[in-house]
């Protein structure tokens, strides 16, 4: 906010938690768009970020 104007970033933010469970790699996420996923790989991880991606309507 500056002064009176409220202006956004249009930036996505998300959290991801990467750890082992009996060996295993688990990848967990959170986005206020996507909610929580659990992820196996990183690919699948990153494979899943164009879905964060959205286009803004031009002013």
């Amino acid at each position: 906010m500056s002064g009176d104007t409220i202006t956004h970033t249009h930036q996505v933010f998300i959290a991801v938690l990467v750890g082992k469970s009996a060996g295993k790699t688990v990848i967990l996420c959170h986005s206020l768009l996507n909610g929580y996923q659990k992820f196996d790989t990183m690919a699948q991880l990153g494979a899943s970020l164009p879905t964060l991606m959205y286009r803004l309507d031009p002013y």
